[in-house]
């Protein structure tokens, strides 16, 4: 059996299974599922991404279907990924030995005993439940969240995940409805950003696919109010500028006369 590859550093991942990824113990799919102090899993939705400062990859032995006496060995291999975190930030030595990249200098008793939390990337099937991003994505959140306005006349469907492969979850907010979000991701090279609303209830993206505007920030549409409102009477008052000027200048002509 071959030794495992396994590589440090920092790689992000954007969920690619539509049922999404559950996260476990370790690097196993055997290794239990991670749940919250509600007895609720802790798992990734489809769309949403995630920081790794691990990977693992272990070469797998496929039986051929035809000929099950052949094994086709290394056809896929196995890979986990390991949650980052701030713990796991530690100098690394650029060389690599034994298939381990980025081998860690030290590791300190914390990180020794400290339990992992891992999500599998790929199966031994050849499926990808999460794809690699070349460039990390722009993450905001706000503890107490930013405040949203639907614009879109027929509102927004809510999705379970930031993804538009998603089927909607069966909740629309209505146009004017305003509502919380605590998290704005934007991909890399996307113009699309999808927002988390705060209560938990799912993702909204800000913009349609023809561009046109879906939700805008509270302060954004209460800035334009007030720049269209400005607009507004600055036009009223040129057209009543015009028409004095009109009956002025009638006056004038009808004197000369």
């Amino acid at each position: 059996v071959k030794p495992p590859k396994i590589y440090y550093g920092s790689f992000w991942f954007r969920v690619k299974s539509e049922e999404g990824i559950r996260v476990r113990q370790g690097p196993c799919r055997l290794a239990n599922s991670i749940k919250s102090e509600h007895d609720k899993y802790f798992c990734f939705e489809c769309g949403e991404f995630l920081r790794a400062s691990e990977i693992v990859k272990v070469s797998s032995h496929l039986v051929d279907k035809e000929d099950p006496c052949r094994i086709d060995e290394h056809k896929y291999a196995v890979c986990f990924a390991k949650l980052y975190r701030n713990n796991n930030s530690r100098r690394t030595d650029e060389s690599s030995s034994h298939g381990i990249s980025g081998l860690p200098k030290y590791l300190s008793i914390h990180d020794l005993s400290y339990p992992g939390e891992w999500v599998q990337v790929r199966g031994s099937d050849g499926e990808t439940f999460l794809e690699a991003c070349q460039e990390p994505p722009v993450i905001r959140r706000h503890p107490d969240g930013w405040r949203y306005n639907v614009v879109l006349e027929t509102g927004v469907e809510v999705r379970k995940g930031p993804s538009f492969h998603l089927e909607t979850n069966g909740k629309k907010l209505r146009v004017g409805e305003s509502i919380l979000i605590n998290e704005l991701v934007t991909a890399y090279g996307d113009n699309v950003s999808w927002l988390r609303l705060k209560d938990g209830r799912g993702w909204v993206h800000n913009i349609g696919s023809d561009g046109q505007s879906v939700m805008i920030a509270h302060s954004i549409q209460h800035r334009l109010k007030e720049s269209e409102s400005t607009n507004e009477n600055s036009s009223r008052y040129g057209a009543k500028e015009t028409q004095y000027n009109g009956i002025i200048a009638r006056l004038f002509q009808s004197d000369r006369t």
